[in-house]
């Protein structure tokens, strides 16, 4: 920020009182040679930093803009969107109004694929779990992005029910901790490892992986189990056919839950 003539020309009295040759030059007079002086000098000063405060203001301006049509663009312009308010009809096409009340994306990634851009956005619930737009607020998101999104580019917006993941296989645990059904022998409305599998997929960022080895390490840190066996680690997107994966999976929804139903034996560790 600039700073003020009257601030520039008492900077320049300071500097000339603090050397010693110029000690002769007192006189009072406002028309003296050397207080003209430094009111020309500081007048340009204030007319050099005034100019680079306009300079900077657009440089910043331009850079705000710079990574219009991005991927991180899309991901910010989702999460601006507003429901139930209308973009102004000539660029750059804002809100008027910013209102946080009414912007109901609250998660959102997209990604770069073959020329085309996929944005995948939910909402969340009372307990903050992502859960997807319904059908009235998908159709005004598509709108919206349909009118902001740079001209040639196709758009796949994703907004669905949660990924599945399922655990299939045995767990060898300590009995006196752990039941055969899976609850805690001290406690049989608590299931641990279901606890623990939960806990890790909400852990994840939106649209993160899913590790073969982090759901191991989950279920291998919950108090009672000994060893996790040979374990069938499977996913799939809603509604889907569970799969196995080897080494990640990436939701097609941008999160998961775990199956209702976990195939998984607890034995007794030899």
């Amino acid at each position: 920020m600039a700073r003020t003539l009257t601030e520039i020309r008492a900077a320049l009295d300071a500097a000339k009182a603090a050397e010693s040759a110029l000690s002769g030059l007192t006189s009072t007079s406002a028309t003296a040679i050397w207080r003209l002086i430094l009111d020309v000098v500081a007048l340009a000063i204030f007319a050099h930093e005034a100019i680079m405060t306009i300079f900077l203001a657009e440089v910043e301006a331009a850079e705000a803009k710079a990574y219009v049509g991005t991927a991180t663009w899309y991901r910010d312009k989702a999460l601006d969107f507003q429901y139930g308010d209308a973009l102004s009809i000539s660029p750059p096409f804002e809100y008027a109004v910013v209102n946080e009340a009414i912007q109901i994306v609250k998660r959102a990634v997209a990604v770069e694929e073959s020329g085309a851009v996929s944005v995948k956005v939910a909402k969340l619930d009372a307990l903050n779990v992502p859960i997807p737009l319904s059908a009235p607020e998908l159709s005004a998101f598509q709108f919206y992005m349909g009118q902001i999104k740079v001209a040639g580019i196709t758009l796949a917006i994703i907004s669905t029910n949660a990924d599945t993941l399922a655990i299939i296989g045995d767990i060898f645990v300590d009995p006196s901790i752990i039941a055969p059904d899976g609850s805690l022998v001290s406690d049989p409305s608590t299931f641990p490892v279901n606890g623990a599998l939960d806990a890790y997929l909400a852990s994840l960022p939106y649209d993160g992986r899913i590790w073969n080895a982090a759901v191991n390490d989950a279920i291998q840190g919950v108090a009672g189990v000994v060893y996790p066996g040979a374990l069938s680690i499977q996913a799939a997107e809603f509604g889907g056919l569970l799969t196995e994966f080897d080494d990640f999976y990436v939701p097609f929804a941008g999160y998961a839950t775990l199956s209702g139903s976990l195939a998984i034996t607890y034995l007794p560790a030899p």
